[in-house]
């Protein structure tokens, strides 16, 4: 068959990647990767999904990888850590942190975001953080309800040599709005808010491959990786005190 000089068609990258964007939040959940096992900590991550893509070159990820017949995401999606700190129980300058005090005040943040009463209403009603957020999970108050994020993120290479992104918010205050306080949310400066292990670098191509799930390389994207791997210009942070 003859070779084609033909320009190819773009595609359009199926992950959301670090900046301001209006998002919904499809799931909430505690993450506990095998470092903070012993620690008993964990990061609030949460699965978004941008607004739809236009795009003729677009095809979303599968909601369902095991069933197809509940269609694709109409947005990019990814997974994006309220903060890059995990939450965990310890002692700092003197002051005791309180693991899931500060998890719970996390939660406030996102449903104020959300213009949802769900966390006041459900006071006294839970003994621990893992049976809240499997609650919130169930009655999914965030169902469909647009927010505007500002999405920082740590840049690393998957071993396939394609950019990915650990996202989070870079600021506990200001980087989850709701739409009609957009103006208040923190403006995204990839020169501040993407980190690497030489300094900042620049938001990926969007025609490089996807991580997301069942399309792709078992390396995905919104893997939280070990400290080891992404030395920020800044030190390890990665088990550093939450800002609160």
């Amino acid at each position: 068959m003859a070779l084609s000089t033909k320009e190819r068609k773009k595609s359009v990258s199926k992950t959301i990647e670090p900046g301001n964007h209006i998002v919904k939040i499809n799931k909430i959940e505690l993450y506990q990767p095998s470092f903070l096992e012993q620690d008993k900590g964990y990061y609030l991550r949460m699965e978004v999904e941008s607004e739809p893509i236009k795009d003729e070159n677009f095809e979303g990820f599968l909601i369902d990888k095991d069933d197809e017949k509940k269609g694709r995401h109409e947005g990019q999606v990814g997974m994006v850590d309220f903060s890059k700190f995990p939450y965990k129980w310890k002692s700092s300058k003197g002051k005791e942190l309180d693991r899931d005090q500060m998890l719970v005040d996390s939660l406030n943040v996102i449903c104020n975001a959300l213009d949802s009463d769900w966390m006041p209403k459900h006071d006294g009603k839970f003994e621990t953080i893992e049976q809240l957020v499997a609650t919130l999970n169930k009655d999914k108050p965030f169902k469909d309800k647009w927010v505007y994020m500002c999405i920082g993120g740590k840049a690393r290479l998957t071993t396939e040599g394609y950019l990915r992104y650990n996202m989070f918010l870079p600021e506990n205050k200001n980087c989850i709005v709701s739409l009609r306080n957009k103006e208040q949310c923190v403006n995204f400066d990839k020169n501040v808010h993407v980190q690497s292990a030489g300094g900042t670098i620049p938001v990926a191509d969007p025609s490089a491959a996807d991580a997301f799930n069942q399309d792709v390389p078992t390396d995905v994207s919104m893997s939280v990786a070990p400290p080891t791997t992404v030395e920020t210009t800044g030190g390890n942070d990665t088990f550093g005190d939450l800002p609160f």
